[in-house]
């Protein structure tokens, strides 16, 4: 009886071991200029946790240097899509030449840190759509 309670607390621990490697923690810092302190920001994309591709559910929350972060865990090779929003698409974070950038990529692998830096957003810009020029808000 001794050796098979040996081996099951020996396989109970090759799996625990075996499953808690299956996952990754990654973090989201993201760093933000031209915005007051209070200002919410969510990211969003591919994966419940990240709100399925809806803007404004899941919110980032404020560390002590003001930047906004959030840490998720993820199955390992998990390939993530995402975007950084202030809670709709109209306020979508943009590439420092105003365009819209593409979707962030990553295929986790291991324990990661994203650190991103936002100077613009797309309320903050003058476009032009069919020819006319609309204004920033």
């Amino acid at each position: 009886m001794k050796k098979y309670l040996l081996l099951f607390i020996i396989l109970s621990i090759f799996l625990f071991n075996f499953c808690s490697k299956n996952t990754v923690n990654v973090k989201i810092e993201i760093t933000v200029d031209n915005l007051p302190e209070e200002t919410l920001i969510y990211i969003t994309g591919n994966d419940e946790q990240l709100g399925n591709w809806q803007p404004n559910v899941v919110q980032l929350e404020m560390n002590e240097e003001a930047n906004r972060t959030k840490n998720f865990s993820f199955k390992r090779g998990k390939k993530l899509e995402f975007k950084i929003t202030r809670g709709s698409w109209e306020t979508e974070a943009l590439n420092p030449d105003s365009s819209i950038p593409p979707n962030y990529k990553i295929e986790i692998s291991n324990d990661t840190t994203i650190e991103i830096k936002i100077n613009l957003w797309s309320d903050q810009v003058d476009r032009k759509v069919d020819g006319q020029i609309t204004g920033a808000v």
